[in-house]
């Protein structure tokens, strides 16, 4: 008959080889997974700042055109400035004495309502 102790002692000697190797197994996976997860964030700050880079251009390009248009605006705002200047010069030309009298008459409109704001 068989020694039982050397049966059990063979049997746990075994075990552990089976338990180291899945231990093996498991750190090997694990070093997997960790190298796979660094890749991967490596790869998604790339793409992160890569996005990031072309959203920066794309803001630049509509602040640039922005700019355009509110220089066009500001230019079109300066013409019609002149031209309601000019149009202005040539009326007081033209009839000097109603200007005058015009001007003298909105000075003290608004000279009353600014004292009547006061009281």
């Amino acid at each position: 008959m068989a020694n039982p102790s050397n049966s059990e002692a063979s049997t746990f000697q075994s075990d552990a080889h089976r338990v180291a190797a899945g231990v093996e197994a498991l750190k090997t996976d694990i070093s997997g997974i960790a190298h796979a997860a660094a890749d991967s964030a490596r790869s998604g700050s790339a793409e992160l700042r890569q996005h990031a880079s072309e959203a920066v251009g794309h803001a630049k390009q509509k602040l640039a055109q922005a700019g355009e248009v509110v220089h066009h605006k500001l230019d079109s705002a300066k013409e019609t400035a002149v031209d309601a200047s000019d149009a202005l010069k040539g009326v007081i030309a033209r009839n000097p004495i109603s200007s005058i009298a015009v001007a003298a008459g909105v000075g003290i409109l608004i000279g009353l309502v600014v004292s009547r704001k006061r009281s």
